[in-house]
């Protein structure tokens, strides 16, 4: 039997989150990429999984070809799973697989992060799960829909995050003004937006089955996700129980790569040294309003996995020279981010500050050249992020085929 489809393309951190989670819950699965399944990739198989990421950058890589080829895949009788940004390419303003769309971030709150209770209907996914039903979102968008909702979030945990406002340490004080502070920092924050709103969703499209997940089931480290993530798996008919686990093999240290990584944990160090973030788990920054963190976050992760799994044969088959360019362009980024972080901390000691545009002109025209200007990222880091999710490809299939014939 055919493996079930990951789509590998702009999921980048989340693509790294969910490679970990579904190794860890012993989940089979194949990395595709776009061009794949333009070409027939889909072909045979139990369903495709869509982690999290960008919603447009997927679509794009995507083009056409490949949305009428998942489309087609879907009609025939394959199924979707789809978590945040991959739930949010399902919808109406993507590949238009469910009667669906994603509210607006004026109508939303579009930075909620951390762990939040579901009110949980009867359903297979929910097979075994106890109380509390708790899971994490990590800045899910919203779903305008209230048809075959399965789950709806309830309150969040105390130590959830709005931007970056810890819930529990304001909820509730006569002090706090949620409506002041979303005047100031210019986005919804209050987190009973998302009460009973849907978190998980089901629907039919012709004769295959959609299935959407605001709630990141796919986190390496929530026992109970990877439970539910087991769950699915089972639900649409994909291999659980088989040996694509991790091992102490798929941890090389390689010694070209040490520079890189190198070059990412001083830009950490910098960030904290400068009160501008800290570590909230192994994969995700906590980063202060305005800060493109998750980008940060993003490039951090992926160099460390580049410096533990990459060996010689797959740098050299993703081409020295190529490596050679790469590295060059990370090495431009660390120094322009570190003029950029200044600049970025001074104008937050006068209050709180936007990711758009500020009043440091010299700001933003470095937040243009390292991250365009649009929020689904561009400029030198969406060109990095190509080059290591390329290179991150070669390594995790190749892993993947040691696994499965080990």
């Amino acid at each position: 039997m055919s493996l079930p489809a990951f789509l590998w393309d702009d999921s980048l951190l989340w693509g790294v989150m969910a490679y970990y989670a579904l190794c860890k819950a012993r989940l089979s699965f194949q990395l595709v990429r776009a061009n794949e399944i333009k070409k027939g990739g889909l072909e045979g198989r139990p369903f495709l999984f869509v982690p999290g990421g960008w919603a447009s950058n997927k679509l794009a890589s995507l083009g056409e070809e490949g949305k009428k080829a998942i489309m087609d895949f879907i009609r025939k009788g394959g199924r979707y799973f789809g978590i945040c940004g991959g739930a949010g390419l399902a919808t109406q303003e993507g590949l238009n697989l469910v009667s669906i769309k994603r509210k607006s971030s004026t109508d939303r709150i579009p930075s909620f992060s951390g762990k939040i209770n579901l009110k949980l209907y009867p359903h297979p996914l929910w097979e075994g799960i106890k109380k509390p039903y708790s899971f994490y979102a990590w800045y899910p968008s919203q779903l305008s829909t209230d048809r075959g909702v399965i789950a709806r979030f309830l309150k969040p945990d105390p130590f959830s995050f709005t931007s970056d406002v810890c819930i529990g340490d304001y909820h509730g004080a006569d002090f706090f003004d949620w409506g002041g502070w979303e005047k100031n920092y210019g986005i919804n924050l209050d987190p009973k937006r998302l009460y009973m709103e849907p978190a998980v969703v089901e629907e039919e499209y012709e004769n295959g089955k959609i299935l959407l997940s605001l709630v990141h089931l796919d986190t390496p480290f929530d026992s109970k996700g990877l439970m539910v993530l087991t769950n699915v798996w089972k639900y649409l008919n994909g291999q659980v129980g088989d040996h694509v686990y991790l091992s102490k093999r798929d941890f090389n240290y390689n010694r070209k790569t040490k520079k890189l990584y190198r070059m990412a944990k001083d830009l950490f160090e910098f960030g904290r040294r400068n009160f501008l973030w800290y570590w909230r788990n192994h994969f995700l920054l906590m980063w202060r309003r305005g800060i493109r963190g998750l980008e940060y976050s993003t490039l951090y992760v992926l160099l460390r996995e580049i410096y533990m799994k990459v060996d010689e044969k797959e740098l050299e088959y993703f081409g020295f020279q190529r490596f050679k360019v790469l590295e060059e362009m990370v090495e431009e980024f660390m120094s322009k981010s570190k003029k950029l972080l200044i600049m970025e901390r001074e104008l937050l000691s006068k209050g709180p500050i936007s990711w758009k545009n500020t009043e440091n002109h010299a700001a933003n025209l470095l937040r243009e050249e390292l991250f365009g200007t649009q929020k689904h990222h561009g400029g030198l880091f969406r060109k990095i992020a190509k080059e290591l999710e390329d290179l991150l490809y070669i390594t995790y299939t190749g892993h993947l085929e040691k696994r499965h014939h080990s």
